[in-house]
């Protein structure tokens, strides 16, 4: 009889440890590309799923720069099911540039997995109008994008019209388009296809408006 009582324990503890090491865990987004307002905060959202086949998940979460944080570094998933970690960037302290850091997420049965963020800290919102003029609307969707995007805008008089795409210190990388064009809802298709994962600006230029637009490229 005692020995019946130790193979079910040892039968319990293998199917246990059988469980725990199937978990599997999946995250979203893979890479964080985004800005911040030097001095202001950027809250975020990290999804984790345990995609099974088998078992809960004990997921840990911590970030290799102190300015990165979240609602929570460690718990528990069940099968089948995901959370929402809340990421906030703190800006506060940080001087204008780009900023790198690795997000790492794993269970005791598993190596982590890197999310890799890029921050651009700057003084300069996301859109920028020189006119109070609100007529002119600017907009790129997808974004972020994985190798196209449409570029609308509105012109609300016949103009020229110049959009280039430049890195984040100010290199030209392309002239997007650069004629005259007539009034009304404009539509160009943007192909970055051979560009790398990272934040560019768009600058659009015109003889009444100045409009300065992120774009993220996410692969």
């Amino acid at each position: 009889m005692p020995k019946t009582k130790i193979l079910i324990i040892v039968v319990i503890f293998i199917t246990f440890s059988m469980s725990r090491a199937f978990a599997s865990l999946s995250v979203h987004p893979e890479q964080i590309y985004d800005t911040a307002i030097k001095g202001q905060k950027n809250n975020l959202t990290l999804h984790i799923a345990n995609a099974g086949p088998s078992g809960s998940l004990g997921y840990q979460i911590s970030a290799t720069e102190p300015w990165i944080s979240f609602s929570s570094t460690s718990g528990e998933i069940p099968i089948s099911d995901s959370i929402e970690i809340k990421l906030v960037v703190d800006a506060t302290w940080l001087k204008e540039g780009i900023y790198k850091a690795d997000i790492l997420i794993g269970d005791p049965h598993h190596g982590p997995i890197t999310v890799p963020v890029e921050i651009l800290v700057s003084t300069v919102a996301d859109v920028y109008e020189s006119s109070d003029n609100n007529s002119l609307l600017l907009q790129a969707s997808p974004n972020p994008f994985n190798s196209s995007t449409d570029i609308i805008y509105t012109l609300p008089e016949n103009q020229d019209v110049i959009i280039n795409l430049i890195e984040v210190n100010g290199s030209l990388i392309k002239t997007v388009i650069s004629e005259f064009q007539t009034e009304g809802i404009h539509r160009i298709n943007f192909n970055g296809s051979e560009l790398p994962s990272g934040i560019y600006f768009l600058t659009f230029n015109s003889k009444s408006f100045s409009i300065i637009k992120k774009l993220i490229i996410n692969k």
